[in-house]
């Protein structure tokens, strides 16, 4: 261990027998032998008051030298030849007199200032010994700055000095000694480190003070000597683990690949860098045929951590990333980009689509409407592509096909129709919109423009599985909706039900029933379960005279935009409508009770018949005249008649007491 003190007095043993013997004294009252070849400095210099430092072993001082301090010039003035210096380190404050201030502080006189540069500045790094001095017309001591040089001329110094003995092979351990001493604190100087050489700093006294990425340097510099390869290796795994995060990752930037595979290195690579290394282990391995698969999993756990890091993915060939293994994992923007630019191979084309039309099904939104606009017309005519198509796209690509002649008209006069049929009505004008008059003109096509489409051609509910699940249980048979027999007439004309909103958009004649609406879903069709809303009807009656109660098909529960209400939706503004199958659950609970505290129970009730009387189902803009399995009316003679009249064909069914 180092230690330091202040000399009291130093002078010859008294024993004879061992002249080359000296006597240190502390001014903390040590008294050790030293022999004269530990001395590194003048023994005229070792005088009262003067700063040192050595080691202790056996009782004997070792390695003796002066102390030399790094410190910072706090003022000083050439005219007036004396300033003041502050040590950077401030353990020696317990030894200075002038400590009051709270740091270790030594006075600096002209004569004593060695630089090339007389014209010190504040701030300016210096290095010196320290004496202690004692001052009689004060009778105090004053820590005087003794030897004093610019930090950076001190290193030139000592490096060309170290320089100079290896050349005349001579001993430099207190030359080295002295350097370490500069080199201390010299971290807020790097600039000072390129001064020295290599071979210098790698001294083991030198090296533990040499910065991070200069080590670093000089390391990376012997890794292409084969006899000192695995020392060097060994050599920079230390200084990864001593490093902090990030010098850590500026070494590893540095150093090639092919010593990142080295196994002690890599497993203090960061994922990226793993990753990095095995796309080359794989390459260089199928460029040799050997097997890959282990390298492969590897690779596959890596890019499991990795997942949305795209400038790792950038860097991995192709031809591994289409490796069955490491696909699944690929960011769809990256799949996209392979697959597109692998259409033009003709050889690979059938197996390129099927790819494509994976992709299409699983991305949404954005991200497909983005892989769509990118394929090629030619891509989105095969027939594993075309119907995954938004169906503006198809109708583009047909209405294209129907200009050039490319198929007979009449098949693609029925494609399109088909497509016009299976999209809600509040879409179609997108795709009415792209298409040019002479087509509209086709009859088969301008009867699909309004045609209401059926509930087997509407979307399903995120909880579609769930929903029948529960229509099963319950017995739920069919859907219900009462309305006169005058509006049945424009339901049979129109091919359908139509909420509120598409009878507006097509200037259609109707008698709203519910005229206040206050539930707010004008696109909605209101409905109920296997039974209606006598209460409500009792409100309603005097409108006609002549009501019929249509049964509906079950499906539109589980299609997509489905509302369900416990109780009347107008209650509250519609703050009770909820959707999916806990909207659903929500009408069949043990006990409901209304915004007025009226309470519903279950008993006496079917299974298949919701808990309040006034619970709604409200569908979505159409209900289809095909999905109607048939209609009620009650025993007054001529209703069955009036149905007929009114369009209807299907079955027709006599409910006594229906409406009374």
């Amino acid at each position: 261990m180092t230690e330091i003190a202040i000399v009291k007095w130093f002078g010859n043993s008294r024993n004879e027998r061992h002249s080359n013997y000296k006597i240190l004294e502390c001014e903390d009252g040590r008294r050790l032998d030293i022999h004269a070849s530990e001395i590194s400095c003048s023994e005229d210099e070792l005088r009262r008051g003067r700063f040192i430092t050595f080691e202790i072993e056996e009782k004997e001082a070792k390695n003796l030298r002066l102390l030399r301090e790094v410190g910072v010039i706090d003022w000083y003035s050439d005219k007036k030849g004396f300033g003041c210096a502050t040590l950077i380190r401030n353990d020696l404050l317990q030894m200075f007199d002038s400590c009051q201030i709270g740091r270790s502080e030594v006075f600096v006189h002209t004569n004593q200032v060695i630089s090339s540069c007389k014209n010190l500045t504040k701030g300016e790094l210096v290095v010196f010994d320290i004496r202690k001095t004692y001052r009689r017309d004060k009778n105090q001591y004053r820590d005087d700055a003794i030897n004093l040089n610019v930090l950076s001329e001190e290193i030139d110094i000592r490096v060309a000095l170290i320089e100079d003995r290896k050349s005349k092979n001579k001993p430099q351990n207190a030359l080295l000694s002295e350097l370490r001493s500069c080199l201390e604190n010299l971290n807020k100087l790097n600039a000072a480190w390129n001064k020295i050489p290599d071979w210098i700093l790698r001294e083991e006294e030198i090296w533990s003070l040499v910065p991070t990425n200069r080590r670093a340097s000089i390391l990376l510099s012997q890794l292409d000597n084969p006899s000192t390869y695995q020392n060097t290796v060994d050599k920079i795994v230390d200084l990864l683990n001593s490093s902090p995060d990030n010098e850590r990752n500026s070494i590893i930037a540095k150093i090639p690949l092919k010593v990142k595979c080295h196994k002690n290195i890599f497993s203090l690579l960061p994922v990226t860098d793993k990753i990095e290394v095995i796309i080359s282990q794989v390459q260089d391995a199928k460029d040799a045929n050997e097997p890959l698969d282990t390298l492969l999993n590897e690779l596959e756990v890596g890019l499991k951590q990795v997942e949305h890091y795209s400038n790792v993915w950038n860097k991995i060939p192709t031809d591994i990333l289409l490796k069955q293994q490491i696909w699944y994992l690929v960011p769809a923007n990256r799949q996209t980009s392979i697959v597109l630019s692998q259409l033009d191979t003709s050889s690979s084309y059938e197996n390129t689509i099927d790819m494509l039309a994976d992709l299409l099904c699983k991305c949404s939104g954005s991200e497909r409407t983005s892989l769509i606009s990118r394929i090629p017309d030619k891509a989105k005519q095969h027939d594993k592509i075309f119907p995954l198509l938004p169906s503006t796209d198809r109708v583009e690509i047909l209405v294209k096909q129907l200009r050039e002649g490319e198929q007979e008209n009449t098949s693609i006069s029925s494609k399109i129709e088909n497509i016009i049929s299976m999209v809600p009505l509040s879409d179609r004008q997108s795709i009415i919109s792209k298409l040019p008059g002479w087509v509209k003109e086709i009859p088969s096509i301008r009867a699909s423009l309004f045609r209401i489409p059926s509930v087997g051609s509407l979307p399903d509910a995120p909880e579609a599985k769930q929903i029948r699940a529960f229509i099963a249980e319950r017995k739920i048979s069919c859907l219900c909706h009462f309305t006169t027999i005058e509006n049945l007439q424009g339901i049979c004309r129109e091919g359908g039900f139509l909420s509120n909103r598409q009878l507006q958009s097509r200037n259609s004649h109707y008698d709203q029933i519910d005229e206040g609406r206050w539930d707010g879903k004008l696109n909605h069709i209101c409905c109920s379960i296997n039974s209606y809303n006598y209460m409500y009807l009792y409100h309603a009656k005097h409108k006609s005279q002549c009501w019929v109660l249509l049964a509906i098909k079950p499906d539109y529960l589980w299609k997509q935009g489905t509302l369900f209400c416990p109780i009347n939706a107008a209650s509250e503004r519609g703050a009770y409508i909820k959707e999916g199958l806990v909207g659903l659950q929500s009408m069949y609970k043990s006990v409901v009770i209304d915004i007025k505290g009226r309470e519903y129970t279950r008993e006496g009730l079917a299974n298949c018949q919701p808990t309040c009387i006034q619970a709604e189902v409200q569908v979505c803009e159409s209900i289809s005249l095909n999905d109607v399995l048939f209609i009620w009316v009650n025993e007054a003679p001529g209703n069955d008649q009036k149905v007929r009249d009114a369009g209807w064909k299907g079955e027709i069914r006599i409910w006594k007491g229906l409406f009374k």
